[in-house]
This record gives structure tokens, sequence and C-alpha cells, in this order.
């Protein structure tokens, strides 16, 4: 079955694809140029816009040099960028690090064969190819995530965790908090910019909290410092009930508020008075 799967990913005919790209120079987070590096952006053939946060290196772009794209006069440009699922061919022209032009993506035809042989699962269709070469998902990544102790067999889930952001090193450090993570478990927890920091935390106050319960605290922007306040005043609030007050918009002013109206409201009858807006009559 293995060999018969791995002749249909070697006959499988790929076809080379075309589009338009721009550069610009990389800024910084003040808006200032960051020194030797560009930005790229990629105008896909069925219409989609894609672009590369990540400033790049140019130098990591074959045949392409800081002359021609500082140059002040519009000068021809001619240069690969090399991927692991394919080439991207770039014509075109700059102008003072400004640059445009067209490529032609050419598929590398013994990828499919060797993600197959890395054991992912499925099939990656040929619409994949393109996507996969401007993320820059491969061998590379799978092993990566491999040898940090996770498995991911379907391009959609390889996909999203580039995607999101997601490394083995993240994977790694992760794990150490929940072992059975998935890469799906991984890809929420980054989603919601979830670090190893924030976790520790909470769990200085909730050593048993679970990865859900580390990710609904997270997606109510619930912070340790607002936890730890909240807990001397209600010592025995629990992960939900802490949820409950932030999700009502319910902070430490307003409990201390309460209770010198009603000194011995409970989280219940504070969650109550501020749904119902009336605790002030």
């Amino acid at each position: 079955m293995y060999f018969l799967m791995l002749l249909f990913v070697l006959l499988t005919q790929t076809a080379d694809v075309r589009g338009t790209w721009a550069i610009e120079p990389a800024l910084g987070p003040n808006r200032t140029p960051i020194p030797n590096r560009i930005q790229l952006v990629f105008v896909l053939p069925r219409g989609g816009i894609t672009s590369h946060d990540s400033a790049f290196d140019p130098s990591a772009f074959r045949g392409l040099t800081p002359a021609q794209i500082a140059s002040p006069a519009r000068t021809a440009a001619r240069f690969e960028i090399v991927r692991e699922a394919g080439t991207f061919v770039c014509e075109g022209y700059f102008e003072a690090g400004y640059g445009s032009g067209t490529y032609l993506f050419q598929p590398n035809p013994g990828f499919r064969a060797q993600m197959l042989a890395m054991g992912l699962q499925d099939e990656i269709e040929e619409r994949r190819l393109l996507d996969m070469a401007l993320h820059e998902v491969g061998p590379r990544l799978l092993a990566e995530f491999r040898d940090a102790g996770i498995s991911v067999s379907t391009v959609s889930e390889l996909m999203s965790m580039r995607i999101q952001g997601v490394t083995g090193d993240y994977v790694r450090e992760m794990r150490q908090m929940f072992p059975s993570a998935s890469s799906r478990d991984m890809v929420k927890m980054r989603v919601q910019a979830i670090w190893s920091d924030y976790v520790r935390e909470m769990r200085q106050m909730y050593p048993s909290a679970s990865m859900q319960d580390v990710i609904n605290m997270k997606v109510q922007a619930l912070w340790p410092d607002y936890a730890q306040e909240m807990r001397q005043m209600y010592p025995s609030a629990s992960i939900r009930e802490l949820i409950n007050m932030k999700v009502q918009g319910i902070w430490p002013d307003y409990v201390r508020a309460v209770w010198q109206v009603y000194p011995s409201a409970s989280i219940q009858d504070v969650i109550n008075m501020k749904i119902r807006g009336d605790w002030r009559r």
C-alpha cells in the first residue's frame, strides 16, 4: 500500500504557477527602516494577497544584490527564492528600495514524496504547494516538531502551526506544562498568546488548572494581578468564578464599593448586582 501511494505521488504532475510580487523596506515598530531587511508581498494567481510580516535578509534571495534594491534609477532584476516545496523565479524592477514584478513558481517534484516518507498522512494537493512554499512549510518544520515530541499528520495542522508561530521550542516548553497537548492544542494556546510564564503564574494560584482552564482565562484577558487581587477579597474564588466576574467587567474597586453597602455580598451576589445594575438603589 505504501509503495502504491509513493508511486502515485511520484507520478503526479505539478504545474508551474505565475503571480506578482512586491518588495519594500522593512519597518520597525516606530516605522523606521530596519537596516538590510526587506518586506515581501506576493499576489496569488487566484486573487489572494499574502504579506510576510517577517523582515527578510535579501541575501537569502539568490541573485538579488543590495545595489539592485537601493539603485536610485529603475533597475532590472532577476532572482530566485528557493524553498523546500519549490522555487520562485522572480523578474522585475527596483528603484530606491522598492521593487515589483512577476514570479514563476516551480514546484519541487520530490517534495510530496519526501513529506509522505516522513509520516505525513494526507496527500498534498497541488494548490497547497504554493502556500507551503510561501510559509516555508516542509520537511525541516515537520522534523522540528517531531524532534520536539509532537506528531503532526496533516497538511492543515502543519500549516496552522506555522501560521500561528508555533515552533519546536514552543512545543517543548508547553509540553512541560501539559504533557499530553496535541498539535491542535498548541495552535489554540499560541492563538491566545499563552506563554509558559503565564501558565506558571496562574498555576501558583491554581495548581490543578487544566490547559482549557488556562485558555479560558486568557481568552477573557484574566491576568495574574487581577486574579491575585480578587483572591485577596475572595480567597476561595474558583477559576470559573473569576472568569464570570471578568466577563461582567467586575474589578476590585467595584467589589469594594458593593461591600460598603452589602458587607457580606458573595461573588454571585456581586455578579448579579452587576448584571442588574441596581445595587446602589
